[in-house]
């Protein structure tokens, strides 16, 4: 399995949750929703992550993004607190960050980095913003 460059989004999801399940993950994926005020994803927690794959005793949250793809505060806010609970990992992967290396943390995800591919916020900073204590 290689990741070409300039992969759309929506593909480069497909290539990863086809890499978790085949290392035996269980895998959600949240996808996007048109509603009548627009695209929103079908979740009650705005900024949660495109994938939670679980395999015990580990979950990844996985935000994935195009080469150019962006980060909201809030996803950044849910991928920090993910970061800080025991056994999670919390990751932005695109499409030209090190396949190799991707492919080994899934493998084996005790010895990969909890975060990857953004600077996390404090935890306090990251209740406040999820909890609407602060502007967005």
């Amino acid at each position: 399995m290689t990741t070409p460059a300039r992969t759309p989004e929506r593909e480069w999801q497909r290539t990863l949750v086809e890499l978790l399940e085949a290392f035996g993950y269980v895998v959600e994926h949240t996808y996007p929703l048109r509603t009548q005020h627009g695209w929103r994803t079908g979740s009650t927690l705005d900024g949660k992550p495109d994938l939670m794959a679980l395999r015990p005793p580990r979950l990844l949250a996985i935000e994935c993004k195009s080469d150019t793809g962006r980060l909201t505060p809030r996803q950044v806010a849910v991928l920090s607190l993910h970061a800080e609970v025991p056994c999670h990992r919390a990751w932005v992967l695109r499409p030209t960050d090190p396949w190799p290396d991707i492919v080994e943390w899934v493998r084996r995800p005790a010895s990969a980095p909890v975060t990857f591919g953004f600077e996390p916020m404090a935890r306090q900073a990251a209740w406040l913003l999820l909890r609407g204590k602060q502007a967005r």
